[in-house]
């Protein structure tokens, strides 16, 4: 509803609002644990980049985004489709275990 909504201000901050709720809660139970909540991380970092696009000064966003990224940093590798043509593909590598992540 806020996400999706018209007042850009309000759609901006649920947006932050959101990706902080999940990287908390993927969180919860320590960093060790939060490779078991891959997906909530995902959602994080994903509502953080929809945020940059339109508010690229968002430090606390582009913060967040960074620790989120700490957590189940992405590579690009080239992959060739049915057509022949090379694609990038992003893909979720593990964490190094005794990071610690605050959020602001």
């Amino acid at each position: 509803p806020l996400i999706e909504g018209k007042r850009a201000e309000l759609r901006r901050a649920a947006l932050f609002n959101a990706g902080n709720v999940y990287l908390r809660e993927a969180l919860k139970d320590g960093e060790q644990a939060a490779s078991q909540s891959l997906p909530l991380i995902e959602l994080a970092k994903q509502s953080y980049r929809e945020l940059l696009r339109e508010e690229p000064g968002h430090w606390d966003a582009r913060f967040n985004l960074e620790r989120a990224l700490w957590l189940a940093p992405e590579s690009a590798d080239q992959v060739v489709d049915e057509g022949g043509n090379q694609v990038w593909e992003r893909r979720v590598l593990r964490a190094s275990p005794g990071f610690q992540i605050e959020l602001p």
